[in-house]
């Protein structure tokens, strides 16, 4: 069966427990200061890798290397080998708080069954002229059956960028885009490089069926860096080729999003239809191809809800 990358935590408790570990040693006269600082340098690494196969930081990986090839297996076990206790992780412990795998079905939107107006005001970029405006909502949200709101990111030259311009009218054809999904990673994260090659590969097929894709950056080289414009250019330019956007969040609204839904794992993602209707939330692994073209075929045939 072939390896894959599964995800990576944000939260690295093992290795603060193995910092405190090396002080209190330190403290007591049992290590000298050479021995010290190597043990320090040993546990930075880990930090900074993310992964391991003994899965010292909580991350569920089972390969080597920077997912290159896990980018051309499956992003997922369909058949549940990855996920003994069906609450979508690969840990076995079905008492823990891993978020679900969370759909809304177009009927649950029924009062959303056409295109809603896009509102100028909820632009935030001043004189943006690919913002068209922003749907309205009395419940804005990340969950399913909520709106998802709009957010001010920058691209990988700097400029600022916000996902309505996702939603305006497309300048190749004049028509609206029928859904987005939204990922969410790190420039540290093996998965969420794997992840990123697999949807360029699908990124043209789909931007023709009026589905476009796009990839948040909210940290760096290594856990709590913040992003920055150089590996938002090479995400952008050599990993996937420039097959669909590539944007930073350097103000940590995604840091504080994850946050305030307690996520602590990524890759994770969204799929909004074209009311900015959250109709997928995707915390990982939960993803393989046939659910994402089923979630996102969905959203194709259904792009306003009801």
């Amino acid at each position: 069966m072939p390896t894959v990358t599964r995800r990576c935590r944000l939260r690295p408790r093992a290795t603060g427990n193995l910092c405190d570990g090396i002080g209190q040693i330190a403290t007591r006269g049992g290590m000298n200061p050479t021995r010290f600082a190597v043990c320090g340098a040993i546990v930075l690494v880990f930090a900074i890798s993310g992964c391991d196969k003994s899965g010292l930081l909580g991350v569920g990986h089972t390969g080597e290397g920077d997912g290159k090839d896990e980018a051309e297996n499956d992003m997922g076990d369909p058949e549940g080998h990855d996920d003994p206790d069906g609450d979508g992780d690969s840990n076995g412990d079905p008492t823990d708080d891993q978020p679900k795998f969370d759909v809304a079905g177009p009927s649950e939107f029924p009062d959303w069954a056409e295109l809603r107006p896009r509102k100028p005001e909820n632009c935030l970029i001043p004189d943006n002229p690919a913002c068209e405006g922003y749907p309205d909502s009395d419940d804005y949200g990340y969950a399913p059956h909520q709106t998802l709101q709009n957010y001010e990111l920058m691209d990988c030259e700097g400029n600022p960028r916000e996902l309505a311009e996702f939603l305006g009218r497309r300048e190749d054809n004049g028509l609206y885009n029928k859904g987005l999904y939204i990922g969410l990673g790190a420039g540290w994260c093996g998965p969420c490089m794997s992840e990123a090659r697999h949807f360029a590969k699908i990124a043209a097929d789909y931007r023709n069926l009026q589905i476009e894709f796009v990839y948040v950056l909210h940290q760096s080289q290594y856990p709590g860096s913040s992003p920055t414009t150089d590996v938002c250019v090479e995400w952008r330019d050599e990993m996937i080729d420039d097959a669909y956007e590539i944007w930073i969040d350097p103000e940590d609204q995604i840091d504080e999003l994850m946050k305030e839904a307690a996520l602590d794992a990524i890759p994770y993602g969204f799929i909004v239809d074209a009311n900015a209707n959250v109709r997928v939330r995707r915390p990982p692994p939960g993803l393989t191809p046939e659910v994402l073209d089923d979630a996102l075929n969905e959203v194709i045939e259904h792009p306003y809800g009801g």
